[in-house]
């Protein structure tokens, strides 16, 4: 069995342009989803708690019942499908300066097995990072914190999409874009498109 570190046909990149909104689909929760995640060493609080509440609006609207987990928490086992997730880099915004990546890097990939995502992703803290502070402005910057955590919540967003509905495709609009802008990802609204939000629905059944 071989394995892939790469997301479901691409990582998900940072995109220099900015997309059309999505249409969020509504729903009551129908389904139950348990994210187990990891960190490289100690992230930012509020931005781990903007994150947890950023991706639980967007699947909440597309049937899915989300909670968080570390890996000591589910050793007893959970009663709902599992996804694990691991955070690189420094997860907090500060005066580091990020690693020199290239613009078109990945934010994020999930493993690819035998053609089908799996059920283990990553998140480059570091290039989500880079990518908020390019689409800072203004006020912005005192609530740059939240913002960061939002755009996580996002990038995490499109890799429990691959995920959950084991496809390799991508969305047109919306965060299961191929690639996100820094804009986007700090945007005020940013949901799964409907044909998405009808893919992890489906899933969930």
């Amino acid at each position: 069995m071989r394995h892939r570190r790469t997301c479901a046909c691409a990582p998900l990149l940072l995109a220099a342009t900015l997309a059309s909104a999505s249409v969020a689909a509504g729903g009551l929760p129908v389904h139950n989803l348990t994210i187990v995640i990891e960190f490289d060493g100690t992230p930012s609080e509020p931005s781990v708690a903007e994150m947890e509440q950023e991706l639980e609006r967007i699947y909440r609207e597309a049937g899915t019942q989300v909670s968080f987990r570390t890996r000591d928490q589910v050793q007893g086992g959970v009663a709902s499908d599992l996804v694990l997730v691991r955070f690189r880099g420094r997860c907090m915004m500060d005066r580091t300066p990020p690693p020199l990546y290239d613009e078109s890097g990945p934010l994020a990939w999930t493993r690819v097995v035998e053609g089908a995502p799996s059920s283990f992703g990553e998140v480059n803290c570091d290039m989500v990072r880079k990518a908020v502070l390019s689409a800072l402005w203004g006020q912005d910057y005192g609530r740059q914190e939240l913002l960061f955590g939002r755009a996580l919540g996002r990038v995490l967003a499109h890799e429990v999409y691959h995920m959950m509905a084991k496809t390799l495709h991508h969305g047109s609009t919306g965060v299961t874009e191929p690639a996100l802008s820094g804009a986007q990802l700090i945007a005020d609204s940013l949901d799964l498109d409907e044909p998405s939000a009808s893919a992890v629905q489906s899933a969930g059944r």
